[in-house]
């Protein structure tokens, strides 16, 4: 007995399952879209290796005694 293969139905769970990411993504956006935003705005604090913040204060040193 010969198999028939479907493509068609393989490309539609395809695009359903495409379907069910977007529409997810589009209900969970507003819950967690302002969690983000808000963390992106705040600053992180000071992400400068000692090592570069010893060097622009010796730096800076060096500007005010010239």
């Amino acid at each position: 007995m010969p198999r028939f293969h479907r493509p068609a139905n393989n490309n539609m769970k395809k695009t359903l399952i495409a379907a069910l990411v977007v529409a997810s993504a589009a209900v969970l956006a507003p819950l967690y879209g302002p969690g983000i935003l808000a963390r992106a705005a705040t600053p992180g604090g000071d992400d400068l290796d000692p090592a570069v913040k010893a060097v622009t204060s010796a730096f800076a040193i060096v500007q005010q005694n010239r």
